[in-house]
């Protein structure tokens, strides 16, 4: 064959079959290349065989690199899956609020002839109507579940028979028809319209349009069309009064119907408003022929909207907009006049803004496993680098070896992608059931996947209204594969093949020559330190931090935005940079290790230093990997938990207790009836209620079963002076000191001294109060001050025995408060109801309490059940999405740093058999030879580990604190606190250790197995 074409020289001899030399070059013609048709046919087939046969050969290191590609297919599927799927119930439940009069899915399509000036044909609107029937519904992706057409010429002269001119009758009426008017209406009067051979048009109309235009059942009229100067009409007499044409339509009123009670906006596009005379559908059609122009055609297909899936929004915004464009140029003057395409917008912005955060969070794990993809093809390329040396010699370009390690992958690519989105799926089902970072504890009911959207939604179909979502619509998400999903994957694993060939791109220059010089030099420094790429991370990070900083200053005077991705991909770079800057030096403190190594007896430390200070290049992506999953565990760990924390503080705060009643101390009838009455009702919890007569005994809600403690809360708003200076409004609370202590919370850093320390003095002091700082500063007011309550025109006098930042329930930004002693307030004070405070044996007793509550004359006017909102609020999509796409992040990319560890490990060494060999020929043990191998890879487990926790705990300390801005989980009260676990450093320790373990156990069974004798023979390696 012709050199040309990259294959082989003439008569050289074809290459083993362990080496194929193929040539994907250019494919001559077959007189050219004197083959046969069968050959050319069967050289494809004989490419993808030996290409099959190449990955039988390496199926482990190709199977490593297989589970990669599924691995970012997956996570990067999972994304849209679980939006999508988080995000339905709210899509629905928001759809069915934007309007209450019509069905959500209802699709209007109008077509208006204002004043009938256009010349649109009947057969333009037969084809209009039937392009909508079929290509809307086709669109939608199911049949409509109600059809509703209407159609009317215009409102014209109703004539009597005797007379003569219309323009003196100002009496007008629709001549028009619809659809299934005769399904959904019951007659009253007379019978359903019929067509006729004489001329005359039979309608029907509803009794309020008959009075109004007094017509009668039975009766002969005239409807008078007015004719545009330019427009015939035939088969329809036509005459003219004062230079106006009129085309006069004798009609017969023959029914009076009435609409069926349950008859709703799904059945009919319009109810029969007054004015309008219902006629035939093929009677309005033949009167369309005869050439009256149509003023209103309306076309209504109603959907069921239980059946449309979120991950559908984008396509039916395309395809409904494209169907209104077609429907145009059928019959100009036609347009949606009702379709969900507003919300569908508004939606979608939201769904691709929750989907750009979570992917955002996910976006450095799926670069996590993209080093590992290149880690993996790296050591396949090593692995035939020969190979590739030997066809680069032989006259191959780069495009010939790209091709053929592009075929290989490009076979594990398609398997990722088609394996990848169900991968997503069952990711989707466990961020569903992520609580918090690494906490599974929310249960399976909220994330139980159902086959398609159909399998939440009932058989019946939805109502005019907004009807109640299915029960198994409330507990399970839709998790199933979506068309963007198999997108996302496919783009992801896309991407990950890029990264596989790069190594290939790097080894494709060599020939036999030059790659024996480079193996002859030895280890280069790695790509990353070449081009200073950990300088570049590192300037990147800085200039992130100083972003954040500068909005920092500007959101201190603006509104908090939800959690910032900035948050948590300018650390990704510092997590890099710091690890790489730490690796550059690592060759120099091996050496110096190295030198101090030889002052003590013994060869295994001074071959271990040794190896490392010249190879440690080889180790950097490994590292990087190691590095990245200690730092981001640890970030991201304290991240979550920091926001779970804050936001779980802050409704413990806002509560104040495990459960809190606002009473009534009358029966809901006795309140509808003092309503009735005229008096006044609270709509606040801090607002005056009427007096009560009497109050229920407090002791025997602690006899309650379920019941642990109990406390007597009075809140309202007053006003608060200090001698002649006025304080402005406070929030009063009042309450018995001992009561309170058990069943308040109370975070420790809150209050300096103690919490109890403050009730004790306020139990010391009948007529003393606790004022927070702010009203301390507006009263001037200092411990041992008099100080006034006016609360209701009710004058309490106190005076202050100490000063406190904060207060359960009382927020001191809101107002300024003041704690008082409910037993002194109501000495001066009517007896109202106040709240009660309870801590619980679970949420369990609540419903008991509740009713044995009533037993002693309480009931509930509004109930606080702290857990039951957490719990509520911890299903939220968005905040679920958080947390679970950082713990399933975090499990990914320890994964594939401990896989990586144990595949580089074992295929690093199998090409260090000779060295091994040469050592144990020498005099070493097998003990020493495994010494030196453990503590290569101890050293290299503990560095990596060591520099990821400093990197961990250094972005803890910079960028967590910037989440008191901009996350809207965080208030200013209570105060923001940074959280760290010591038992996530715990499990990553874990998953490192047992990745060593298992690294250096099979490295010593891989070694003792291994004849190391056979492997010092030249040139082979095992």
């Amino acid at each position: 064959m012709s050199d040309a074409g990259g294959g082989y020289e003439s008569g050289a001899p074809p290459a083993p079959a362990t080496a194929p030399s193929l040539s994907y070059g250019r494919v001559g013609s077959r007189r050219e290349r004197g083959l046969a048709p069968s050959v050319v046919v069967l050289y494809p087939l004989t490419v993808l065989w030996i290409t099959l046969q190449r990955m039988a050969r390496n199926w482990r290191l190709l199977g490593a690199l297989l589970a990669g590609l599924v691995l970012v297919a997956g996570l990067a599927a999972a994304v849209p899956i679980y939006t999508a799927a988080g995000l339905q119930r709210s899509f629905i439940q928001h759809w069915r609020q934007q309007d209450e009069f019509r069905p959500p899915f209802a699709v209007i399509m109008a077509h208006r002839n204002s004043r009938r000036k256009e010349p649109v044909t009947a057969e333009q609107l037969t084809r209009l109507q039937r392009y909508l029937d079929g290509d809307l519904q086709g669109r939608v992706g199911h049949p409509a579940i109600a059809t509703s057409f209407y159609g009317s010429f215009g409102s014209d002269f109703v004539l009597l028979n005797n007379e003569a001119d219309p323009s003196g009758r100002a009496t007008r009426a629709e001549l028009s028809f619809m659809s299934n008017l005769a399904e959904h209406a019951d007659l009253a009067v007379g019978r359903w319209y019929e067509a006729r051979d004489d001329g005359v048009v039979e309608v029907v109309a509803d009794e309020k349009t008959l009075d109004d235009l007094e017509l009668i059942v039975g009766g002969r009229y005239v409807w008078a069309y007015q004719m545009l100067p330019n427009e015939e009409i035939a088969d329809l007499p036509v005459e003219t009064y004062q230079r106006q044409r009129f085309a006069l339509t004798p009609i017969e009123v023959v029914g009076m119907f009435r609409p069926q009670a349950e008859v709703t906006t799904r059945e009919w596009v319009y109810p029969p408003l007054p004015g309008r005379l219902f006629m035939a559908p093929e009677e309005f059609a033949r009167m369309q022929h005869a050439g009256l122009r149509t003023s209103t055609y309306d076309l209504q297909w109603v959907f069921d909207d239980r059946l449309i899936r979120v991950d559908q929004v984008g396509r039916l915004i395309a395809d409904l907009t494209a169907v209104e464009e077609r429907a145009a140029q059928i019959a100009p003057g036609t347009k949606y006049w009702l379709v969900p395409l507003d919300f569908f917008g508004k939606f979608k912005t939201t769904l691709d803004q929750v989907a750009l955060f979570l992917f955002s969070l996910a976006a450095p794990t799926i670069g996590m496993i993209l080093v590992y993809v290149m880690l993996i093809a790296a050591l396949a390329v090593e692995r035939r680098v020969t190979e590739i040396s030997v066809l680069h010699s032989r006259g191959a370009g780069r495009m010939q070896v790209l091709a053929s390690f592009a075929l290989e992958w490009l076979i594990l690519a398609a398997a990722a992608a088609l394996v990848g989105p169900y991968l997503g799926v069952a990711i989707g089902r466990l961020v569903a059931n992520v609580q918090g970072f690494l906490d599974f504890s929310a249960g399976g009911a909220a994330a139980a996947a159902v086959p398609e959207a159909a399998a939440a939604v009932p058989e019946a179909p939805a109502a005019a209204g907004p009807a109640p979502l299915a029960p198994t619509a409330e507990r399970q998400l839709p998790v199933v594969v979506t068309e963007q999903s198999r997108r996302f994957a496919l783009l992801a694993t896309a991407v990950a093949v890029l990264a596989a060939v790069a190594p290939v791109i790097a080894s494709s220059r060599f020939s036999v020559v030059t790659l024996r010089q480079v193996q002859a030099r030895g280890m280069r420094r790695s790509f990353w330190h070449r081009y200073f790429l950990d300088l570049i991370l590192l300037g990147l990070a800085f200039y992130g931090y100083s972003a954040l900083r500068w909005q920092q200053v500007r959101l201190a005077t603006e509104a908090t935005v939800d959690a910032d991705p900035i948050l948590f991909l300018v650390p990704v770079a510092f997590f890099i940079g710091t690890g790489l800057v730490a690796l550059r030096l690592y060759p120099f403190a091996m050496a110096g290790l190295g030198w101090l190594s030889n002052r003590f007896r013994g060869i295994v430390l001074q071959l271990t230093f040794r190896r490392l200070s010249r190879s440690s290049g080889q180790y950097v992506s490994l590292l990087v990997l190691l590095i990245l999953t200690v730092a981001m565990g640890i970030y991201n760990g304290s991240a979550a938990r920091t926001l779970l924390v804050n936001f779980e503080d802050r409704v413990r705060y806002m509560n104040g207790a495990e459960l809190v009643i606002r009473e009534a101390w009358e029966s809901p009838e006795e309140q509808q009836a003092a309503g009735m009455a005229g008096a006044v009702q609270p709509t606040s919890y801090d607002q005056p209620r009427s007096p009560a007569a009497a109050e229920p005994p407090f002791f025997k809600r602690l006899e309650i079963e379920g019941v642990e403690a109990a406390a007597r809360v009075l809140v309202r708003r007053a006003e608060a002076r200090n001698a002649s200076l006025h304080a402005g409004s406070v929030t009063m609370m009042a309450i018995v000191p001992h009561e309170f202590a058990p069943v308040a919370w109370a975070r420790p850093d809150l209050f300096n001294p103690h919490f109890y320390d403050y009730l004790t003095q306020l139990s010391n002091h009948r007529q003393g109060a606790l004022v927070s700082a702010e009203l301390k500063r507006r009263g001037k007011l200092e411990p041992g001050d008099p100080l006034t309550i006016n609360y209701n025109n009710q004058r309490i006098d106190a005076y202050v025995v100490g000063v406190v930042p904060y207060w359960p329930s009382l927020n001191p930004e809101h107002r300024p408060f003041v704690v008082m002693n409910l037993d002194h307030v109501q000495e001066f004070t009517a007896l109202e109801p106040y709240d009660s405070w309870y801590d619980i044996t679970g949420p369990e007793a609540i419903p008991h309490i509740v009713q044995r509550l009533v037993s002693i004359g309480v009931w509930e006017w509004k109930r606080l059940d702290t857990e039951q909102i957490l719990r509520d609020l911890h299903r939220e999509p968005y905040r679920r999405g958080f947390f679970g796409i950082l713990t399933i992040g975090f499990l990914a990319a320890a994964a594939v740093a401990v896989l990586a560890f144990v595949v580089y490990t074992i295929y690093s060494t199998r090409q260090r058999l000779i060295q091994f060999g040469a050592l144990r020929a020498n005099g070493l043990s097998l003990v020493q030879t495994l010494g030196v191998v453990g503590l290569e890879q101890l050293l290299t487990v503990g560095i990596g580990l060591a520099i990821g926790i400093a990197g961990g705990n250094a972005a803890t300390t910079l960028f967590l604190p910037f989440l008191r801005d901009r996350a809207s989980e965080v208030q200013p009260v209570p105060p923001f606190v940074i959280v760290t676990d010591l038992d996530d450093l715990t499990r990553m320790v874990a998953i490192v250790g047992a990745a060593f373990v298992i690294a250096v156990a099979a490295l010593a069974l891989f070694l003792v197995r291994a004849r190391l004798a056979s492997a010092l023979r030249l040139g082979e390696e095992a």
